[in-house]
């Protein structure tokens, strides 16, 4: 499972891509749902836990900045 975030205002309203069809690298861009574009400025990988509470499962988050 992947999570994008972005601590920029203007763009923390924006659907970003929650699975790539390659795992996402520092320097690539990311693309919203409405078009907004911006770059991946760190990848982290992590473990979470499955949307019906049982967990563990891993999660990779992408922060996104300009």
């Amino acid at each position: 499972t992947y999570v994008c975030r972005t601590n920029l205002d203007s763009h923390k309203m924006e659907k970003w891509p929650d699975d790539f069809a390659f795992p996402p690298r520092v320097g690539d861009y990311v693309e919203s749902e409405s078009g907004k574009v911006l770059k991946v400025y760190s990848v982290t990988h992590g473990v979470g836990k499955w949307r019906n509470g049982n967990g563990p499962m891993p999660i990779v988050t992408v922060e996104l900045h300009r």
